[in-house]
């Protein structure tokens, strides 16, 4: 299993300069996607805002986050998330990991396809803390309508 655990960090509207100071203090260098980049907007007000950031430090960590679409509510004292990430190899056991978390918890977002490929989808556990599950690679078949 090639499975990754990372701090997920959301911020209303500054993840981008709070990224470009963690990547000068921390090293490294941060890739910043707005939701724009991905046609995901909700609104034209939120295409700048960034969809995802991350940065990869020379330790082997990984740091990531977003802002806050002006839709979703904020909340400062929920803004960190754990977030777990692999690759299509991962995928059942993150099904498995997700519907655990989200039978005793939430499913806040189904783990389908996501506008950038590959699966994801995020639970609040029964303590209340955000999971939010990324696999890379083929996209999880959707269940059909009924």
């Amino acid at each position: 299993m090639s499975t990754k655990i990372t701090p997920y960090i959301r911020f209303r509207t500054e993840a981008r300069q709070a990224f470009e100071f963690y990547a000068e203090v921390l090293g490294g260098s941060a890739q910043i996607a707005s939701m724009g980049d991905f046609d995901a907007a909700p609104t034209p007000e939120d295409a700048n805002l960034v969809m995802h950031a991350q940065i990869d430090l020379p330790n082997g960590f990984s740091l990531m986050g977003s802002d806050t679409p002006s839709f979703m509510e904020y909340d400062p004292g929920a803004r960190i998330a754990v977030a777990l990430h692999g690759g299509p190899e991962d995928l059942e056991e993150f099904t498995r990991i997700f519907d655990a978390l989200a039978e005793k918890g939430q499913e806040l977002q189904p783990l389908t396809e996501a506008p950038w490929g590959g699966t994801f989808g995020m639970a609040l556990d029964a303590w209340g803390v955000q999971w939010m599950m990324n696999v890379n690679g083929a996209p999880r078949e959707t269940e059909p309508a009924e």
